[in-house]
């Protein structure tokens, strides 16, 4: 049996799973609504494709919320490093969430050649702060914080 307590690993990841399950399903619920719509003569094809991206874009920017509130991996030796990671994290997410934001605003209120270029550059320029961020964490923790080789006494 793996261990279920409320700050294990395994629950953690459960949770995680289990928040990009939902996240998944509300995203084929509402493009099957919306396939249906077009089916039925409600609406046409161009806003089906328009509201199956803008939810691409609200998916992405829920998982951009999570980020944040997720745990990786273990506890960190230092204070200050456990903050530079939490910093990192909240930074990523914020650059995810407004990133899915904005793709989605485009495909909502936008012509579609510009949604087109647009969503690209919304999703883009997130990934770009976010790879700044994970760039920065790495040299950080790898170049500040690098824990000294432990030594020893030999007689």
């Amino acid at each position: 049996m793996s261990d279920m307590s409320p700050n294990s690993p395994a629950r953690a990841a459960w949770k995680s799973v289990r928040a990009s399950m939902i996240i998944a399903g509300v995203q084929i619920v509402v493009t099957f609504l919306l396939v249906l719509a077009h089916k039925r003569g409600l609406i046409d094809g161009e806003t089906t494709m328009r509201g199956v991206l803008a939810t691409i874009g609200l998916m992405l920017a829920a998982l951009g919320n999570r980020i944040p509130k997720s745990q990786d991996g273990q506890p960190l030796p230092t204070v200050p490093l456990a903050v530079l990671r939490q910093k990192t994290m909240r930074a990523a997410g914020w650059a995810m969430m407004l990133g899915g934001l904005v793709f989605s605003g485009v495909w909502l209120f936008a012509p579609i050649d510009l949604a087109r270029t647009g969503s690209m550059i919304a999703l883009g320029g997130s990934i770009a702060v976010m790879s700044g961020f994970v760039v920065r964490w790495i040299f950080t923790y790898h170049h500040r914080y690098e824990r000294q080789p432990e030594s020893r006494d030999e007689p």
